[in-house]
């Protein structure tokens, strides 16, 4: 890792070990592990990646090292960005962009960067872009500071950037010499998004939603002009029934756009003229017109899909005829390229992408399609919605959707199947049954043996989207949801089997949703939030409680809460029939039980006074265990409660997203809390607490870096091993089959004529202790009596000392079986390495995971602190108008693990925008929350599973944003308010505190290019970096204005620049 000279880094000392906790103090954090009402409740696990497939919304073309080159992101908790070689369909790198979930656009500049419009998993906007030069992605940070996410982005003549938002309907600008931000405000009062964009002529063209607009921006002045109100006339719709400007594009002059909606209309703006053309493209040949990214014409001819087709428009005519080529599917990215080695596609091919990866050459000439094995490197899938089924398995689906999964906690064991982006799941009878967003539509899938098999059923229709809440009773499926964008007001929608019947009541409660649904004697006891679909102010300000008589086919009653704690919360959710009889919900962090007859709240407790308005779609999910426990997803954290004393324990920090949990047996046969944590299903463990039963021995775990496979390195190397051979057989990582996590690693050995191995880094032992090396083996196919799992130890000198093996041998093929090897260090040694080995003689197709080494007698000591800390900004002065970016940085490390943080800064000079991983947590799996207050900022972050935090890594990063102040301040890490653990904390309390503050200076100027700082831009200014073009930067880090690491032409260029400025 490089980094520049701004580093300010202090030693930590070991001292007396601390009493507190490394998480805050109550009303901030909890310990992960408890024990309530006989049970005990260990730290949360990773137990699978259920989905992983390629999931892309985007993609675009174009040249790198003369080759036509796609580009595209696949949707992850870090999404992984793809340079694939288009003619030779052969993938050249994948990067993955840590911190980014999704992008919905891509554009390429003129000098080839591809820029990425991108949202975090904690959805704030992000900018990232890659170089064909330097095959380098690089993060620019949020665009947008208070949006929520990017949708559009185009690029202009020059290489600046436009983006659009959502959540004010903003379009920003990004200058990637001068590296500043430009924010052009809301183009729509009341709009929320910007959904396309185009540029033509010094002007950005945004496409407004919810309501379809069309602003015209002028990128110099700011001044905004709408120019889309012929359109309802055209489209034969009211002004407010416009739907969205989805898609946009300058295609010769003319715009192009897109009104989505039900109508998925294509209307042409003239841009020389100024006018809206009378054609629907759409209604010409009586269909959907799809969307795109990039649109180019050949000979006056422009390709798009239309009602499933590729179709063809005449740009004099504007005539449209289908080609008879079927696409049904938006195109993602639309380039020309010729493929002289194959017959069949004469001359050039459009050439697009599915959403699963696959690339798609469509031949107008030859009126043929071809589509190419995907060669997208997937992705672990985020998890939405899991749900507990009468087998005893737990049903997911994926976010986005398209795939789902059924994991046995039993066997742990998983299959995947075909489904939509389920935003609830019940069990009713022989079925499950499954709400899809979008289109409120309702699947259900028998249950039984393989993967199920979800079939629609029906769509709820009444302008509902999202069917989050679903019940059951009295043998009918009861479901609530919420409307369509731009819509208020849920509904009650309830479903017979039997019959087939289905009936819908459509705002039960005025102009709100349906968050809370449980049955009870003829009556279905509901609860509302305030919000309706995207895009539409909420009119309500307190969510109520409703009574719905189902023979009737009424509602008999509707009130507030009575609790005097509660303060009008948006929300009432979690409703649930107790083992007392009682209905029991949540609202906030307030746990309730109401009388089901009298409506009287028998008794409440507010178990985070702190959670305040909480809610906005997503429902509580509140599960009643065999042990009489309530087990609850309360306000995003953990928490059991037990209903006779409303003791609870919370089992997840304040700041984890819990989005879904559910509590299912496993072989034990004792009920284990399960919840989903991005793409991984996460379980807590739980035992019966002093049951007098055997235990397991003490164990400590030592860290194996990459022993799950999950990193991958640049050329095909793999973090944290090697291969001892350099003539021998090559291993790689793939996710053709993993025990745990997305990846393993894999060996395919048909040779007799070289042996090959992987090498582990070294692991710190002691001599005279006992250690276990083990791995999870998956054999294909040969005959592994020659391979085999071998622990090696040696001393300080790197010597080796001797090792023990064990043979990978199994007689049964296509099955996961772990190898474990044990030996004890000799005199001497201090580290041990780990080999999968497949000699000479052998001849094996083998997966292997979850590479391990632990000992029963080293349990570590209180002695060794685990490194040193350093702030690193990404300068030592800015404008400004500069945001900061500063980076706490782990040095000198030896098995950290994790660390609470207090850091200080002036809030004249700053405000602190984010605070997000690291590549030391982010990479290997981790977990970060923080707060702040006037000025200081607290910060937990720790690792997950095993692994430590390596030296050089970014343990967190950072952003400020200025407040316009300029002068000289300061960010300082406090010594006596800072804490480190090491990865053996658990079992010897190691946790060390800094010995003194760690200071970073930096000065706030008014301007970069006032290089002598004198006050004002001259023409001394441009002279002092005109004579030093080419120094080196480290020496005149003033003249280096754009603080890109050297001094050039562009930095004389801004100078020059301010010096034109009136």
């Amino acid at each position: 890792m490089t980094r520049n000279k701004f580093r300010f880094a202090t030693a930590l000392v070991a001292g007396a070990l601390l009493a507190a906790s490394l998480l805050p103090s109550a009303g901030s954090a909890a310990a992960a592990a408890g024990s309530l009402g006989g049970k005990r409740f260990g730290e949360p696990v990773s137990v699978s990646v259920p989905i992983t497939r390629v999931s892309i919304n985007d993609a675009v073309f174009g040249m790198e090292d003369g080759k036509e080159t796609a580009y595209t992101t696949v949707t992850s908790e870090n999404a992984i960005f793809n340079v694939i070689d288009v003619r030779t369909n052969t993938l050249l790198r994948a990067i993955e962009l840590t911190g980014m979930h999704t992008t919905w656009r891509h554009a390429i500049a003129p000098d080839g960067t591809v820029y990425i419009a991108g949202t975090t998993s904690g959805n704030t906007p992000v900018l990232w872009s890659y170089s064909p030069v330097t095959k380098r992605a690089t993060n620019h940070g949020d665009p947008a500071p208070g949006e929520k996410s990017l949708w559009a982005m185009t690029t202009d003549e020059r290489g600046n950037v436009y983006g659009g938002t959502f959540q004010s309907g903003k379009v920003f600008k990004f200058d990637p010499v001068a590296k500043t931000f430009r924010d052009y405000g809301s183009m729509a009062p009341g709009q929320e998004y910007v959904r396309s964009m185009a540029y033509y002529e010094g002007h950005i063209y945004a496409g407004i939603g919810t309501t379809g607009a069309v602003v015209k921006l002028n990128v110099d002045t700011g001044e905004k002009t709408v120019i889309s109100d012929p359109v309802a006339g055209i489209l034969g719709v009211a002004p407010a029934d416009v739907p969205f400007a989805y898609d946009m594009a300058e295609v010769d002059g003319y715009l192009l756009v897109r009104f989505a909606g039900d109508l998925n209309e294509l209307l042409i703006y003239d841009l020389e003229n100024e006018t809206w053309l009378p054609h629907r493209i759409g209604r010409q040949l009586g269909g959907a017109v799809f969307g795109w990214n990039e649109l180019e014409s050949r000979n006056g001819k422009l390709y798009l899909i239309v009602n499933r087709q590729l179709a063809e428009l005449d740009l004099t005519t504007f005539q449209a005829r289908s080609t008879g080529i079927s696409f049904g599917s938006s195109l993602r990215g639309a380039e020309w390229i010729a493929f002289p080695d194959d017959p069949q596609l004469p001359g050039e091919s459009i050439v697009t992408m599915t959403s699963d990866g696959k690339t798609v050459l469509l031949n107008v000439e030859a009126g043929i399609r071809k589509d190419r094995p995907p060669v997208v490197a997937g992705a672990p899938n985020p998890l939405h919605q899991l749900e507990p089924g009468p087998d005893g398995k737990l049903y997911m689906s994926g976010y986005p959707g398209g795939l789902g999964a059924v994991y046995d906690p039993v066997t742990d064991s998983k299959v995947n199947f075909s489904i939509g982006q389920a935003e609830g799941i019940v069990a009713l009878g022989d079925y499950m049954y499954y709400g899809v967003y979008p289109g409120g539509l309702i699947y259900r899938s028998k249950i039984g043996p393989g993967a199920p098999v979800a079939q629609q059923l029906f769509a709820i229709g009444s302008d509902q989207d999202r069917p989050y809440m679903m019940t059951t009773g009295a043998g009918k499926l009861i479901v609530g949801t919420i409307p369509t964008y731009g819509k208020l007001g849920g509904a009650l929608t309830i479903y017979d089997p039997a019959t087939g019947e289905k009936k819908v009541y459509a705002n039960v409660i005025h102009n709100q949703s349906i968050t809370g649904l449980v049955y009870r004697d003829g009556l279905i006891y509901g609860g509302s939030n305030i919000y309706g679909g995207l895009g539409v102010t909420p009119t309500e300000t307190e969510a109520k409680m409703f009574v719905w008589d189902v023979a009737a086919e009424k509602k008999v009653a509707e009130f507030t809460l009575d609790i005097p704690e509660l303060d009008k919360p948006p929300m009432i959710t979690g409703l649930t029939i107790g083992p007392d009889g009682m209905v029991w919900g949540n609202a906030d962090g307030v746990v309730f039980k109401m009388d089901p007859s009298t409506y009287e709240i028998v008794d409440y407790k507010n178990i985070y006074p702190d959670v305040k308005n909480y809610g906005f779609w997503r429902p509580y999910h509140p599960r009643w265990g065999e042990d009489g426990l309530l087990y609850v997803d309360l306000a995003d954290r953990m928490t059991v409660v037990d209903p006779e004393t409303m003791d609870f324990v919370q089992l997840t920090p304040n700041g984890q997203e819990i989005n879904f949990m559910a509590i299912a047996a496993d072989a034990s046969g004792i009920e284990q809390i399960y919840y989903t944590a991005g793409a991984h299903l996460m379980k807590i463990p739980v035992t019966n607490d002093g049951g007098g039963g055997p235990t397991d021995p003490v164990e400590r775990n030592l860290p194996v870096t990459n022993g799950g496979f999950e990193t991958i390195g640049s050329g095909g190397t793999i973090p944290g091993w090697t291969n001892p051979y350099p003539n021998g057989l090559v291993f790689g990582v793939t996710d053709e089959k993993s025990r745990s996590g997305a990846r393993s690693a894999k060996i395919a050995d048909a040779s007799r004529e070289a042996s090959g191995g992987l090498l582990s880094d070294p692991i710190a032992v002691k001599s005279g202790k006992t250690y276990t090396a083990s791995v999870n083996i998956n054999m294909t196919e040969g005959d592994p009596d020659d391979a085999a799992l071998m622990l090696y130890f040696y001393d300080a000198a790197g010597k080796e000392l001797g090792y023990e093996f064990s043979l990978l041998g199994s007689d049964v093929p296509n099955q996961w079986h772990k190898v474990e090897v044990t030996g004890v260090a000799p005199a001497e040694a201090v580290q041990a390495r780990i080999m999968l080995y497949s000699s000479r003689w052998n001849v094996i197709t083998a997966y292997y995971d979850d590479v391990a080494l632990r000992s029963p007698d080293d349990l570590g000591d209180a002695d060794g602190a685990p490194g040193k800390l350093a702030l690193v900004l990404n300068d030592s002065a800015g404008a400004k108008t500069r945001p900061v970016t500063l980076d706490i940085v782990a040095e000198e490390t030896d098995r950290l693990y994790a660390a609470k943080l207090s850091l200080t800064y002036d809030p004249a000079y700053f405000t602190l925008d984010t605070v997000v991983e690291g590549e030391g947590l982010a990479n290997g799996g981790g977990y970060l929350t923080w707060k702040q207050d006037g000025g200081k900022a607290w910060i937990v972050a720790t690792k997950l599973g095993a692994g430590a935090i390596g030296d050089g890594d970014v343990v967190a990063s950072l952003t400020f944003r200025p407040t316009g102040k300029t002068g000289g301040t300061s960010f300082a890490l406090l010594g006596g308010e800072s804490t480190l653990a090491r990865d053996d904390a658990e079992t010897t309390g190691a946790l060390f505190a800094l010995d003194s503050d760690v200071v970073a200076a930096y000065e706030v100027v008014e301007r970069l290019e006032d290089v002598n700082g004198d006050g004002k831009v001259a023409m001394d200014d441009l002279v002092a970096v005109a004579r030093r073009i080419g120094a080196p930067a480290a020496d005149h880090r003033s003249l280096d204005v754009n603080r890109d690491g050297v001094i050039d032409i562009a930095d004389l260029a801004l100078v020059a620049t301010a010096l034109l400025e009136p």
